[in-house]
């Protein structure tokens, strides 16, 4: 892969950029100029939270990550610090450039992950749920692009995502525990693999929980369809995570995620 590319993780991006078109959709039952602009903005602003993050984390990928491009030295420390200031400039614009309510949720993010690239990646939770609301919040932006804000049912995906995000982010630190020790204060150095086990499982299940909502809102019987099989992949997840499969959890809570997304589609489309 393009070192560029490799730093930027541009299906992070890509994904987020679709939750903001259908945000977009589910407000206004169309799609326009601003909602593809709004996506933009949410990519641009996803690559550079990507390229700061590996910027500020190149002590530890030395030592841990030495594939990535920062300490393989396929690219200059320096040239990944430029590119997360640039793309962080041309998304917060584009964002303006669609309404001030954008601007603000972008300008509002990009702080948001510029801390998490600093420093607030290494707090228990704290950085876990600064990745859990952004990843929600596209949704949300996707609707401000619109001119409107916090809708029922986009107050429900956000907090569907934000859940199942804190599962995933949670398997994830269990899974580094080992790299993480004496970097970072993650939950299951604190509280042990265990006890952040049941944390994580609660989030997961409590989108699971959640998961009939739209459709009491407005989304149609496809969404149920699509959910359904969701909630069993999110099930399996999580009698994986009984058996210590921890790796299997962070890999796959990201597909989950990504089939979640169709079924908010499928439920936009045939319904809302």
């Amino acid at each position: 892969m393009n070192a560029w590319l490799e730093l930027m993780r541009p299906m992070n991006g890509l994904m987020a950029a679709f939750a903001v078109v259908l945000g977009f959709f589910i407000a206004t039952g169309t799609v326009t100029e601003n909602a593809f602009i709004a996506a933009a903005a949410a990519l641009l602003i996803s690559s550079a939270g990507m390229a700061l993050n590996d910027y500020y984390d190149l002590p530890i990928d030395k030592k841990r990550k030495k594939h990535r491009p920062l300490p393989s030295k396929r690219i200059k420390p320096w040239q990944a610090f430029a590119a997360s200031i640039a793309l962080f400039a041309a998304g917060i614009a584009a964002c303006f450039a669609v309404n001030v309510l954008c601007g603000i949720i972008g300008s509002f993010t990009a702080l948001l992950l510029a801390l998490y690239a600093i420093d607030l990646s290494k707090k228990p939770l704290v950085g876990n749920a600064i990745v859990a609301w952004s990843t929600g919040l596209t949704i949300v932006f996707g609707e401000a692009a619109s001119g409107t804000l916090a809708s029922p049912i986009i107050i429900v995906l956000f907090a569907m995502a934000f859940f199942s995000t804190m599962g995933r982010e949670l398997y994830k630190s269990i899974e580094d525990m080992k790299e993480d020790k004496g970097v970072r204060k993650t939950l299951p150095l604190i509280l042990g693999s265990n006890m952040t086990l049941a944390v994580a499982a609660v989030f997961v299940l409590l989108a699971i929980i959640m998961s009939p909502l739209p459709y009491w809102l407005g989304f149609g019987i496809p969404y149920l369809a699509a959910v359904a099989v969701v909630d069993a992949y999110f099930a399996l997840i999580v009698s994986k995570s009984f058996k210590k499969e921890y790796a299997f959890c962070a890999k796959h809570m990201k597909l989950a995620q990504a089939l979640a997304l169709a079924a908010f589609a499928a439920g936009t489309l045939w319904g809302v």
